[in-house]
């Protein structure tokens, strides 16, 4: 037996080794559970920003990343509860918290080329339009496009 196969061993006598932590174990994974379950029964686009924070006795807490999706989750929590009870929980109330997260960094976008046909056209559609941002924007789209 290596060392990779005895540290999860390890870590489990560790967790198992106390009544607190036993406690604190099974309600880790009670609420890793609850995500799970919650992440099947909501739309895709607010799956990463919603996430369970607590489960206090028929009340499950939610975290949203910002406003748009707790707004979102708000109107969806009696159909989110409904779900989760077919799933076995007993779930009554939703509450949702907003709790803003640190974005993930993103990587830049990588430079995209323009055929001059394409610039071509872009700068014909802004000789077209009245003095607005728009034609601005397309004219300096047109300009700063690397060639192709």
């Amino acid at each position: 037996m290596n060392y990779c196969d005895t540290v999860p061993n390890q870590l489990n006598a560790f967790f198992t080794s106390s009544n607190e932590l036993r406690l604190l174990t099974n309600k880790a994974r009670q609420l890793m559970a609850l995500q799970q379950q919650l992440e099947l029964v909501i739309p895709p686009s607010l799956q990463r920003g919603c996430r369970v924070i607590q489960l206090n006795q028929q009340t499950l807490v939610l975290s949203a990343d910002n406003g748009a999706i707790a707004s979102k989750l708000r109107q969806m929590t009696t159909e989110i509860a409904a779900k989760l009870r077919h799933t076995g929980s007993d779930i009554t109330t939703i509450q949702i918290l907003v709790q803003v997260s640190t974005p993930q960094h993103i990587a830049p976008l990588e430079n995209r080329s323009i055929s001059q046909s394409g610039k071509t056209q872009i700068a014909k559609l802004a000789d077209e339009l009245i003095d607005s941002p728009l034609k601005d924007a397309l004219n300096r789209l047109v300009q700063q496009s690397k060639p192709k």
